[in-house]
């Protein structure tokens, strides 16, 4: 039979374990939902799910007026095209492979954390998206996306 001291540092040890770990998920942005954020210069108006992946993916033009930036965090992409368009990675490839054969766009040019901080700060009219804990400085939220459980 265990000793209560077995028994006690057992339990210290999973809630620690616990807690390390949804620390772990937190700081990786796998437990925050996604924004859609632009540059100072875009004027926040309502905006949805469906106007994004449509900008994004390059089927129409929406009153924005805004230049769609990836992010080269390709787990943060991910969520993203998956919460917008419900799409897998695989999947945004073959759009963006379609589209650019056909002559019909390109895919939105892809930015590291450091230059799209740069963008948000800078004139240009950008649009782009981030984790709810980590918005650059002068961005303007334009609409919060509930990603749920997805990771």
């Amino acid at each position: 039979m265990p000793s209560d001291r077995s028994t006690h540092l057992n339990s210290c040890r999973a809630c620690a374990t616990t807690c390390l770990l949804l620390l772990f998920l937190s700081s990786n942005g796998w437990t925050q939902d996604l924004v859609i954020i632009g540059s100072g210069t875009i004027e926040a108006r309502h905006l949805t799910k469906n106007d994004v992946a449509r900008l994004f993916l390059g089927l129409g033009s929406t009153d924005l007026q805004a230049t769609p930036v990836d992010r080269d965090d390709s787990r943060l992409r991910e969520r993203f095209y998956r919460t917008v368009a419900g799409l897998s990675p695989a999947s945004v490839r073959a759009h963006w492979a379609k589209r650019v054969f056909t002559g019909r766009g390109r895919p939105p040019v892809m930015q590291s954390e450091a230059k799209v901080q740069e963008l948000i700060a800078g004139q240009g009219r950008i649009i782009t998206y981030a984790p709810t804990g980590d918005l650059p400085s002068g961005a303007t939220v334009l609409l919060h996306l509930d990603t749920g459980s997805e990771p």
